[in-house]
């Protein structure tokens, strides 16, 4: 239930900005902010303060927010907070003021307009909204969050999707205070300050102070940003979440190590990753027949992963004691329980492996240094052989050796006795792609040019592929015809037809058969017909984030051409070699051999990534280099009819 609290926390007794009539009216008048002069919105002034009490946490959050477009009002115009089972909420406050005919009129939410729903038996959420919020509103809410017991960490959230012009934390304990450790994600580096009086200007700041006023001695620490700007994911930078500027304040006197987290909650615990490495009786005899004649290792895991992944179907429910057994004999089970069955059948084939966590790029990364799981996490498998490490993940059609390319995400921990950790990265992985294509003049009719392509997708685009085609046909002749729309030679498609498209560890290909009907003046034809990039994806001409590509390319192209007699080759692209950096990190080499004696031409190009990741002061020099790639690929020479 929604109640209003007797015991008032140390939250500000007065809100700048709505303290201060005449700065409230300023901003209620304005119309553009130089922080961002696009934004939606801007939140002009917030609060969050955590006070820890005896056996009580109090969360307060206040926040003042000028909405500027109507997509603002639609997102802040109502206000849902979320109170799992054990909180109470109170302490509501919420105003909403507009400028009309030259005056300030404000509309207060009453305490019959909020409502609080039950969405679960542990969980609900309160709401209350501003019916009079529109373009050009301030809107004010602030409320208190108590619940029972203590917490090892706390966490606040700086920045926004609307820039934020001023946002104070405040972290209040009992003195003497338990050990902590804050880490902290700020673009301006923070600093902390003697005098109080220093957070009413500074940008970046923080200060501590021990209050022995009170009867209870506190422990108050306050941390100030302003000038936040708008949080905006930019392409290709991995998992935003570790970009967001924020602070994490742990209390070290509650730390467990990664071993015993490991063993509490999935060696032990409801994940039961420990039953792996029982006996599992059930598992010998079929493990023994899929194994049995396959030769080496390699042959005898491959046969265990291909049976896992496309014998036992995948479901979306996690059953409640995560059996292997039941997966095994129901043939079905979640991605999570098809990860433990594989890994207990590869140990049954005499095999070193042990289940592996770690979480998706969408989520809170793994720490190193703070043991916990705060979002979702996926199961996979790690075998060793041969002092080689393989990572299996047996969802339909991943092959043998990768896993989809969110789940390198970087620190990740084996559940076992004794847990280790492991680093997933996109710069262990690599995409490789080969592209061959012929063309011969048909014999009966010279001025038509036959074409044969043979494309070779790496492993990370076959399984994307797969995906795709399985549920859609149609796409693959769409891909097919999109690819000869790119030429210039614009080839009309005869056939098409998908290669390896059931053998998911296998890379899938597809081979196209089109015909170029040449002009009798100059053709002006570019040798590439299947490119690594149409266009360059980063056209911004700064960067604020790091780069992170999804996986290492090795991008190889061919062509071989004969033309017909009566044609001369022109201008012909010469052979080059771009790279970046001094270790070459990215190379693009093309070799160009031309026999006018046997009217042939063979042009090769291969290109290489050799980093995944790039600082945001790389960024110009990897633009670059891509801009210099589409310029190569978009060079042609001319086919002249003599």
């Amino acid at each position: 239930m929604v109640f209003f609290l007797s015991i008032c926390t140390n939250a500000r007794a007065q809100t700048p900005v709505i303290s201060n009539t005449d700065s409230l009216k300023k901003y209620l008048q304005q119309e553009r902010f130089s922080i961002d002069s696009s934004a939606a919105a801007i939140i002009l002034y917030e609060y969050g303060k955590i006070e820890m009490e005896s056996n009580r946490i109090f969360q307060t959050i206040e926040r003042v927010v000028k909405i500027l477009k109507q997509e603002a009002t639609d997102k802040l115009g109502v206000i849902a907070i979320s109170t799992p089972y054990g909180t109470k909420i109170g302490d509501i406050e919420a105003t909403c003021f507009n400028w009309e005919q030259g005056s300030m009129v404000q509309q207060e939410v009453n305490e019959k307009d909020i409502i609080h729903d039950a969405i679960q038996t542990n969980y609900g959420v309160t709401k209350f909204n501003f019916p009079s919020a529109k373009p050009g509103s301030v809107i004010h809410y602030r409320y208190t969050i108590v619940s029972l017991g203590a917490t090892p960490e706390v966490e606040w959230v700086f920045q926004d999707e609307f820039p934020t012009l001023e946002s104070y934390f405040e972290f209040s304990r009992p003195f003497p205070a338990l050990p902590s450790e804050t880490v902290s994600n700020f673009s301006i580096p923070s600093y902390q300050t003697e005098e109080r009086s220093a957070l009413d200007s500074c940008l970046s700041c923080w200060f501590k102070e021990i209050n022995k006023k009170n009867i209870r001695a506190k422990v108050n620490e306050i941390w100030v940003r302003r000038n936040i700007p708008a949080f905006k994911p930019e392409i290709l930078m991995g998992n935003p979440i570790k970009q967001i500027e924020r602070i994490w304040i742990y209390q070290t006197l509650f730390r467990k190590d990664w071993d015993d987290v490991i063993k509490r909650s999935f060696y032990k615990g409801l994940f039961k990753g420990k039953q792996v490495f029982a006996s599992n009786n059930f598992l010998v005899k079929p493990t023994e027949e899929i194994t049995t004649g396959k030769g080496d290792d390699l042959k005898k895991a491959l046969a265990l992963y291909t049976f896992v992944r496309d014998s036992i179907k995948e479901d979306d429910y996690i059953h409640f004691d995560n059996s292997i057994r039941f997966a095994f004999r129901k043939r079905s089970g979640s991605s999570r329980e098809k990860s433990l069955l594989l890994t207990a059948m590869l140990r049954k084939a005499g095999l070193d492996a042990v289940p592996l966590i770690i979480t998706p790029k969408y989520a809170e990364p793994l720490s190193p240094r703070y043991p916990k799981l705060s979002g979702p996490f996926a199961t996979i498998c790690k075998l060793t052989m041969n002092n080689k490490d393989y990572f299996l993940y047996p969802s339909p059609k991943v092959p043998f050796g990768i896993l989809p390319s969110n789940l390198y995400n970087g620190y990740a921990r084996t559940v076992e006795q004794q847990s280790k950790e492991v680093i997933l990265t996109p710069d262990s992985v690599v995409n490789k792609t080969s592209v061959f294509v012929s063309a011969a003049p048909l014999s009966d009719e010279k001025q038509t040019v036959h074409l044969n392509m043979d494309i070779q997708f790496g492993l990370f685009n076959s399984y994307r592929n797969r995906l795709i085609w399985e549920k859609d046909t149609s796409k693959i002749k769409e891909l097919a015809k999109h690819i000869l729309d790119q030429s210039d030679m614009k080839p009309d498609l005869l056939s098409y037809r998908p290669v390896n498209l059931e053998n998911a560890d296998t890379v899938l290909g597809l081979h196209i058969e089109a015909e170029i009907s040449l002009q009798k003046g100059a053709n002006y034809i570019n040798p590439f017909i299947y490119k690594f990039i149409d266009n360059n994806p980063f056209t911004d001409m700064e960067r604020l984030y790091p780069v992170e590509l999804d996986y290492l390319e090795d991008f190889n192209y061919q062509l071989q051409l004969a033309y017909p007699g009566g044609y001369a080759l022109d201008a012909l692209p010469v052979s080059s070699n771009l790279v970046m950096g001094k270790n070459n990190i990215l190379e693009m080499r093309s070799d160009v051999l031309h026999s006018p004696e046997k009217q042939t031409l063979t042009f090769r190009n291969r290109l290489i990534t050799r980093k995944a990741t790039y600082a945001p002061e790389e960024y110009n020099d990897l633009r670059t280099f891509l801009d210099k790639v589409v310029q190569e690929q978009n060079k042609r020479f001319i086919l002249n009819a003599n």
